[in-house]
């Protein structure tokens, strides 16, 4: 036996991979009856299993509902390996600290899991893109989108409910079967103007920039739609080292009145390629 740190760390197929881990919560099978003499019996249930993988990137390798075989390393050679489903991907950006801009990807079984062997190397320079300069613009309904000031973090999560199940097929863990897809928008802003902050219940677009806005091809996601459903941490406090400001919450809507939304990615001169993310083709 030996002690190894997170530094060979790597996820086959996937590139710049800061951090992974993964959890299995025991569902044993329990029962009651008038011969336990008042207590509780267990024995081997289903099993499941679910994790997460941070990475620095603009956008995923997966995207919610995809299916793939994890192969997880701590040190290159082994580690857990299992087939999964992806749950949700959330991409984050912290102007205000001057981080790199990173995207967490949750996934959930789709099959058994397996501790061991698991190869898997990442030999790609990892070049990743900062979020300075990176902006928000919002528009009500279908006005011309502007951009929101002073904004200090914005997060973009998209996630689908997927059904798990288990049967006669799939003995002893659980599967996933492909939901329905939401999302939602958060955006925090220092301000001295709390009338410009929110307008409840209000549908908006909103395009959240992966490359600087003046870029003569920038790169963005772009939701249609979301309502406001949240005002949060407004207020002022002398003890604290930041400006006053507060965060705004945008739920994903399909729909605005009778015209259908949409949710895309496009790359610009920034990475990966276009990715209609929603609706399917």
């Amino acid at each position: 036996m030996g002690v190894v740190s997170g530094k060979d760390l790597a996820i086959y197929g996937v590139q710049t991979v800061s951090s992974w881990k993964i959890q299995v919560p025991g569902e044993p099978a329990e029962w009651l009856s008038s011969g336990n003499q008042g207590a509780y019996g267990r024995q081997a249930g289903i099993k499941d299993w679910r994790g997460m993988y941070t990475q620095y990137s603009v956008v995923p390798d997966y995207w919610p509902g995809d299916e793939f075989t994890l192969t997880a390393s701590i040190n290159e050679s082994v580690g857990a390996t299992g087939d999964v489903m992806v749950d949700g991907i959330r991409v984050v950006w912290d102007q205000a600290k001057a981080k790199k801009i990173r995207c967490d990807t949750f996934f959930s079984s789709n099959g058994d899991l397996t501790l061991g062997a698991a190869v898997a190397t990442d030999a790609v320079q990892p070049w990743p893109v900062g979020s300075v300069g990176k902006a928000i613009q919002v528009a009500v309904g279908e006005a011309a989108l502007a951009t929101e000031d002073d904004v200090a973090e914005m997060e973009l999560y998209l996630f689908r409910r997927n059904p798990k199940y288990s049967g006669s097929s799939t003995p002893g863990y659980y599967r996933r079967t492909v939901g329905d897809l939401d999302g939602q928008v958060k955006w925090k802003r220092w301000t001295d103007t709390p009338s410009g902050l929110y307008s409840p219940f209000d549908t908006v677009q909103i395009k959240m920039f992966t490359t600087a806005t003046d870029d003569a091809s920038p790169g963005y996601y772009l939701i249609k739609y979301g309502v406001l459903d949240l005002l949060d941490d407004f207020g002022a406090d002398h003890w604290s080292e930041d400006p006053v400001g507060a965060t705004m919450r945008a739920s994903f809507t399909g729909f605005y009145g009778t015209l259908l939304g949409s949710i895309d990615y496009v790359a610009g001169s920034g990475a990966g390629v276009d990715v209609a993310i929603w609706p399917p083709a």
